[in-house]
């Protein structure tokens, strides 16, 4: 489209608008390639524009400088102004321009004082009167922190000095602590004697120990010893099975304890065998009878194991069986009669419900077997007596303790049954019985009671012992240990921050 005011002869008729600026972007006046002459040319003239409103010189004002008929009257002549007001600030003369001298020569500087300037250019050189004063003033900052350091290091040393003194007292009060005794009873004689006594006696003691056990290697190797697939190998007193099938037979020996068990177990086993040679191989007479009872309880059902060896032709002497009579330690009785001859060395055992039974399974339980055998070949009559007792710790009542620094408090309850209950107070090794209290209850019924004197932060063991006819079944031991005295509150404390 033809402009309207472009009649101008020899004028090419073409818009500003029209016209496109193809140079770079010019962020500092937001020119953009792209923007049309018209643009452009309005952003140059806007930013001139600024540019001379800033460059005049009424717009500053220089009355601070008292200038009078000497204000200048254009930019050049404010900088010229502002030149000779440094000068002179300077201590030179603006009038007698200065020949530079050996102050305006760049030196080289040391490395500690390069520093990189706004253009992010690293500066190595300065004058000689830059280079003067910079290292004034890193000169004035060192005799400040110097004499900051001195402040820091007299404090230092008052602290240290104190700490010291504060050690020094300290391990006085160590030299004079009353030594620790203790009382052995089984390493030494049991007399007060010092703890580092006490300990070598019983590393000497342990030394002696690993010297006849062998040490832990020894006593896993020793037990690798035993005979191989021993658990399925036939037992050979008699009763069949294999060893595995033995009552109380360990299958998986990972210790000592379990190892001697089974060759207890194994060494019965072949005293077993032996005898039933002894017996097959002489006349049958009672001397050859030789029986041992067992017995197990599991909830309502027991359990009976009778081992040994009773030589052929022999039967019970009545038909029905022995009579088997189980009592418990509540006065509950009950009989019965089974086959001692069948069930011999029967792994499986002879199993006896208790259930509806007058028979107390929470109490302790005694089994007497009247045993009768005759052999009718020899005309020969043999009675015995076997007997078994399981001590029930279902008997125990359940208890609960609580202590305070001198005292401990015990109570539990009795649900059925008469029995006398005794409440022991052991030292905390369990070898020194130190009190007890005695009660006769019959349950429903709390048994509850105190121990008084005790001393403070001292560990003790307690147990409940109950005795029904004249059986006595003995409760674990609980620890209880008594409170420490509460600290009292702190008085006269001052305290001081050293910085």
């Amino acid at each position: 489209m033809k402009p309207l005011n472009a009649d101008t002869p020899g004028c090419n008729p073409i818009s500003s608008n029209c016209v496109i600026w193809q140079g770079p972007d010019i962020e500092c006046i937001k020119l953009c390639k792209g923007d049309t002459i018209s643009d452009v040319v309005y952003k140059l003239a806007t930013e001139l524009c600024a540019i001379m409103d800033q460059l005049d010189i009424s717009n500053y004002d220089l009355s601070c400088l008292n200038l009078g008929t000497a204000t200048p009257v254009d930019i050049q002549g404010l900088i010229q102004l502002l030149v000779n007001k440094i000068c002179t600030l300077s201590g030179i003369d603006p009038t007698t321009p200065s020949s530079g001298g050996n102050q305006d020569i760049q030196v080289p500087i040391a490395e500690c004082f390069y520093y990189t300037n706004p253009f992010g250019d690293l500066v190595t050189t300065m004058t000689i009167q830059e280079y003067v004063t910079a290292i004034g003033n890193t000169i004035c900052n060192m005799v400040q922190q110097l004499g900051l350091d001195q402040s820091v290091i007299a404090t230092h040393t008052t602290q240290i000095t104190e700490l010291q003194q504060t050690q020094d007292g300290q391990q006085a009060q160590i030299d004079n602590l009353t030594p620790v005794l203790i009382t052995p009873q089984c390493v030494l004689s049991p007399n007060p004697t010092l703890v580092e006594n006490v300990v070598m006696a019983l590393e000497q003691q342990f030394c002696l120990l690993i010297g006849a056990t062998g040490g832990p290697s020894d006593i896993y190797d020793a037990i690798a010893q035993q005979c191989s697939a021993l658990s399925q190998s036939d037992t050979l007193g008699g009763g069949g099975g294999n060893m595995g099938s033995i009552p109380g037979w360990d299958n998986n020996i990972t210790n000592l304890a379990a190892s001697i068990n089974n060759i207890w177990l194994t060494i019965c086993d072949l005293r077993s065998a032996v005898r039933n040679i002894q017996v097959n191989c002489c006349p049958a007479a009672c001397d050859d009878i030789l029986v041992s009872l067992q017995s197990v309880l599991n909830g309502d059902t027991l359990t009976l194991y009778v081992s040994g060896t009773i030589p052929s032709g022999f039967a019970t002497c009545d038909p029905s069986g022995v009579l088997i009579t189980v009592s418990d330690s509540t006065g509950g009785s009950y009989t019965t009669r089974f086959n001692i001859v069948a069930f011999l060395n029967n792994p499986t055992g002879y199993i006896l419900p208790l259930a509806g039974t007058p028979i107390n399974t929470s109490a302790n339980i005694t089994i007497t077997i009247d045993n009768c055998l005759t052999n009718a070949s020899t005309s020969s009559t043999c009675q015995s007596v076997l007997q078994s007792t399981i001590i029930n710790d279902a008997i125990c009542p359940a208890m609960t303790y609580n202590q305070t620094t001198g005292s401990i408090t015990y109570s539990g309850n009795i649900i059925s049954g008469t029995a006398t209950y005794t409440v022991e107070l052991w030292n905390n090794a369990g070898d020194t019985l130190l009190s007890s209290q005695v009660q006769l209850l019959a349950g429903p019924a709390v048994l509850a009671g105190t121990f008084l004197g005790l001393s403070i932060a001292t560990s003790y063991k307690l147990r409940v012992k109950v005795t029904v006819n004249s059986v006595d079944t003995y409760c674990p031991f609980t620890p209880v240990t008594t409170l420490t005295a509460a600290c009292p509150a702190p008085a006269g404390i001052s305290a001081a921050i050293i910085i």
